[in-house]
């Protein structure tokens, strides 16, 4: 005899979502330090701007889509937890940048 269904449990970071979880690593990767003197003898700035282009290039998209997602997920009584979050690490990552002087 059972008491119910019983809930199978959710992994930890499932709240978040996975393509939140692929931008995060993105810009892990992207905010390695490593050693940037091949690319750019002269100093830092060509390989820093590199990387803030490629970084607009693939947050322009993501916020875009997630925005769109926060609206439609209002309209349609969803959760807007994951666009939410989407948003709110794109805005993070950028409020950041300014701030350490990346941008």
């Amino acid at each position: 005899m059972s008491d119910g269904p019983t809930r199978t449990p959710r992994p930890p970071l499932a709240g978040i979502g996975k393509r939140n979880i692929a931008y995060l690593l993105f810009v892990a990767v992207l905010a390695v330090p490593r050693d940037r003197s091949g690319l750019d003898p002269a100093g830092r700035g060509m390989a820093e701007g590199f990387m803030v282009i490629l970084w607009g290039l693939v947050s322009l998209p993501f916020g875009l889509w997630n925005l769109w997602d926060l609206f439609g997920a209002g309209g349609e009584q969803r959760s807007m937890r994951k666009p939410g979050v989407a948003l709110l690490l794109v805005v993070t990552c950028l409020l950041l940048g300014v701030v350490l002087n990346i941008f």
